[in-house]
């Protein structure tokens, strides 16, 4: 640079990065000295700096098998003059030796928790220093469950119940509700983010509580959850049968009985028999499960059998 001339003795080392001029001349014995010569040299004593990008999905430290982490490094300039430039990037994921390897990938594994660290060196040897990172992965789908708020019928083998093909047999009244959770693995999970259904392959509605089928009849309803890595459960349906009709009632009277003035007449020892059908409207009939009856204004009774009635007026 500016400086004084010094005589050459041993190798020097140049401080201060940045651009430097070199000048220098030799002499001979007698005192020739020949021309200044001179030579403009850059200390670079700067690493390079290694950023890492992640790309969607992401959920703070949670990540999914489809993200993709991308290194990129640079060799910062000394002052005006660019650094000696990017010599190669190490990195290793999950402990173990660094070496080179493609800069944008994934990670795959089972899920729980993986260590990136990674460094840069310029074509000078400069080292960066060693970074670390942490990334939950987490490659589990939410589950949903369905349940019922209300009367409702599971479908049994040789019930009766129509249609066949129903799973489950509710009443216009009854709500359907799902319940989502996002499985714990290695002692993590990125949680639910949304859970969404569908009636009979229309459109696909956020799911914001529960909710009823009030048409009768027979409906396909679907289902399914997404964490909050994009983790997207296989679709879920049931067939739902919504029974809106009630059973009719009938009574038949035993013998000896006969009819006087709009009065049915009955013996003590008649028989009193109750039946009833669940008729199927819109193609569906769960099916009667109790007949009750009461006498005068006693208490209701679950009908099994045939009965009678003491003298007098009923």
């Amino acid at each position: 640079d500016a400086g004084i001339l010094a005589r050459y003795a041993a190798p020097i080392k140049l401080s201060g990065a940045g651009p430097h001029n070199v000048a220098f001349f030799s002499t001979d014995l007698l005192g020739h000295a020949e021309a200044s010569q001179s030579r403009r040299l850059v200390i670079d004593d700067s690493p390079p700096l290694t950023t890492v990008s992640v790309s969607t999905p992401t959920f703070g430290a949670y990540i999914s098998p489809r993200t993709t982490l991308k290194l990129a490094a640079q060799d910062p300039p000394s002052g005006d003059v660019p650094g000696s430039g990017l010599a190669k990037v190490l990195y290793a994921i999950g402990g173990g030796g660094l070496s080179q390897g493609p800069l944008e990938f994934g990670l795959t594994g089972p899920d729980g928790t993986y260590e990136l660290s990674y460094q840069a060196q310029d074509n000078l040897g400069n080292l960066e220093a060693l970074q670390k990172k942490l990334y939950s992965l987490d490659g589990t789908a939410p589950v949903t469950a369905i349940s019922f708020n209300g009367p409702h019928m599971l479908q049994s083998a040789g019930s009766g119940a129509v249609p066949e093909e129903a799973g489950v047999f509710i009443a216009s009244t009854t709500q359907l509700v799902l319940t989502a959770a996002d499985p714990m693995t290695a002692d993590m999970a990125s949680g639910v983010k949304a859970t969404v259904y569908r009636v009979d392959a229309g459109a696909w509605l956020d799911y914001a509580g529960p909710f009823a089928l009030a048409a009768a009849g027979l409906h396909t309803v679907e289902w399914r959850s997404t964490d909050q890595v994009e983790n997207t459960e296989a679709v879920k349906l049931m067939k739902i049968a919504v029974d809106a009709a009630a059973p009719v009632a009938a009574i038949s009277l035993g013998d000896p009985k006969f009819t006087a003035f709009g009065l049915d007449v009955l013996s003590p020892a008649s028989l009193i028999s109750l039946s009833a059908l669940d008729q199927v409207a819109a193609g569906v009939a769960a099916g009667v499960q109790d007949i009750l009856y009461r006498v005068d204004a006693g208490q209701p009774n679950t009908y099994a059998a045939a009965f009678t009635l003491p003298e007098g007026t009923h």
